[in-house]
Order: structure tokens, then sequence, then C-alpha cells
């Protein structure tokens, strides 16, 4: 080996070592962020399982179910590499899900009525549906659907939303918009809302919906003749 050579070498094993060097950074960085974010899981329990007021004890249940999103992002984060896509998924339901909480403790009676109204008129609709495609129909019924429909409150929400259209939300404001309302109402720093949407929103989608970005965002690997087991 020419005295050329051993330079190349020494300088390739430099960079390769200040590469493994970064990566273990970051991988000791992620981890932990990732105790900060079980820290913060712990607080968010400590809500939900407490005696709350008012609407917030109405609704107990959106704290509950963040719980248990984060607690699966965490869980996902033990093999980061393998489940990211699946982690930024949860992400965006994990987000959206806190931003709606803090959203009907302050929103009018009116809107806060729909959220809770959205359930019965969506629950009723899920009794009798069905979907085409091309000639082939797949339907499903359930019996007694006609009598939950005399329930009160049912009754209320199939005249608050539809009776026909089973696609209505609960809500015409998007989150951009509960965010500006939180912004009004409340002294949150709306911030880490819009970072996260930022960050989250459309990538969790792509990889939600099964594009080949959103199967590969993670990896870079966007060409599909790729050669995954080239490193470089």
């Amino acid at each position: 080996m020419g005295e050329g050579d051993r330079k190349r070498k020494h300088i390739m094993t430099n960079r390769n070592q200040k590469e493994n060097d970064r990566l273990e950074r970051s991988k000791f960085y992620l981890e932990e962020l990732r105790k900060f974010f079980w820290c913060q899981l712990t607080i968010l329990k400590g809500l939900w399982n407490a005696k709350l007021k008012g609407r917030a004890e109405e609704v107990k249940i959106v704290l509950g179910s963040s719980c248990c999103t984060g607690w699966a992002i965490f869980e996902l984060g033990k093999d980061y590499e393998r489940y990211y896509a699946e982690m930024m998924m949860l992400a965006r339901s994990f987000i959206e899900k806190i931003i709606n909480f803090c959203y009907v403790m302050v929103c009018d009676e009116t809107e806060y009525k729909k959220f809770l109204l959205h359930p019965l008129y969506r629950a009723y609709h899920q009794m009798d549906k069905s979907k085409y495609a091309g000639n082939v129909k797949l339907e499903i019924k359930f019996s007694g659907r006609h009598l939950i429909k005399n329930n009160p409150k049912v009754s209320k929400a199939l005249k608050l939303f539809s009776e026909s259209d089973p696609r209505k939300n609960w809500t015409n404001k998007n989150l951009n918009k509960k965010v500006a309302v939180l912004k009004t109402k409340t002294n949150l720093n709306i911030g880490i809302f819009l970072m996260n949407t930022l960050t989250i929103y459309s990538t969790a989608s792509e990889a939600l919906h099964g594009s080949l970005y959103g199967c590969s965002f993670h990896t870079g690997a966007y060409d599909p003749t790729i050669n995954i087991s080239d490193k470089k």
C-alpha cells in the first residue's frame, strides 16, 4: 500500500468515526427526549386520574385516549428506526387530541354541544353503511337501528347533524382555526401546537395513506430501484 493509499484510508477512517460519533450522540438525545416524553405523559395521566370540574370532567376520556396514544408512541420509540412512520401517524393523532381537548374547554356552548352529540350521530350511521368499488357493493346493517333513533339524545344529534349524511364533522374549524381560538381565549403558548402541526401533520397523512413518500420519508429512499443494502 502506497503513501497516498494510507492517507486516503486514514481520512476515510476518521470520517467514519465522526459519522459514528454523530449517530451515537443522536441516539443519546433521542433516548433523552423519549424519557422526557414519558415524564410529560405521567403529568397527563395525573390529570386523567384526578377529579376535574365542568367540561374537563365531562370529556376526560379525551385525556385518557391521549395517554394511550402517547404510551404507544413511547413503546414504539424503543425501536424508532423500524417504527418511525408509525410513530409519526400516532403523533398526529396525539397532538390533535390535545388541541381538541384544549379547544372544547374554551369554545362557545353551541360548539361544545356539537362535540358531545357528534358521537351519537356517528354511532347511528355506523349501524347501516355500504361501500361501492366497481360493480361490487359491501353493506353492513345492524338490527335495532330504528329503535335507537327514538332516544332523545340520538334524535337531537341527528337533527343537529344529519340523518342521511354520515360524513359530517363535529366542527367546521380546522386545526389552525382551533389553535387561533386558543391564542385569543387562553394564555397558552400556541407555538408548540404550530410546531407540531408544521412538522407532523402532512407527513403523517402521507404515511397513513401509504404513498411512496409516506413509506420512505424517514429513509430518503424514494427511488423504488434503490439498493437498501448499500449504505452509501
